[in-house]
């Protein structure tokens, strides 16, 4: 049982009880307390972390179990076309591109990492005309190589396409093939 003084006379009361006993006056409880305060830290924590493992959870590619394709040359693709199929309609470019292996070219739009440290590549087509981007996703260990990329530089990729998230759609397992007309070294992403 805490104590608090009452505000009137000073004397010593319980903060369970409504009236200081010595002067009738009313007890004031202490809403915010420092447990409390701490509590209230703790949960917003929670929620935040929870958030983000939801978010990234959301954004995995291959989170859909994954069809059988052939393993072969890949499809050659537009980008333009498909960024524009994947904003129309979803559903129908699932059915010819999700799960098959592409090699597209596309203009670097944007690189970073995402929420869990994994390094991501934006490109787009004519620079940004679609209403729709294609991400590449990269691991760690391709950063130095990747990092050596403008924004802007003209690039081809070969990766597998895991459907759209969000505004953009996902190609995972990428290859850098070439940046602007000359061969460059392979890079996994």
């Amino acid at each position: 049982m805490a104590l608090v003084k009452c505000r009137e006379c000073g004397n010593d009361v319980a903060t369970s009880a409504a009236t200081c006993p010595k002067c009738g006056a009313p007890v004031r409880r202490q809403l915010l307390t420092t447990r409390n305060i701490l509590l209230g830290f703790c949960a917003l924590g929670i929620c935040y972390v929870g958030f983000c493992v939801v978010l990234n959870l959301a954004n995995t590619p291959g989170r859909r179990h994954s069809p059988t394709v052939a393993v072969g040359e890949p499809k050659q693709v537009d980008i333009g076309p498909l960024l524009r199929e994947y904003g129309a309609n979803e559903l129908q470019a699932d059915a010819n591109y999700w799960g098959r292996t592409i090699q597209t070219r596309g203009y670097v739009e944007k690189l970073g990492r995402e929420a869990f440290d994994s390094i991501y590549l934006v490109l787009s087509s004519a620079r940004g005309s679609e209403p729709t981007a294609l991400q590449c996703q990269a691991s760690n260990d391709q950063l130095k190589r990747l990092a050596k990329l403008e924004k802007g530089s003209h690039i081809t990729i070969r990766g597998r396409v895991a459907g759209l998230s969000l505004h953009s759609v996902i190609v995972t397992n990428c290859v850098l093939v070439d940046q602007e007309g000359f061969r460059t070294n392979t890079v996994n992403c």
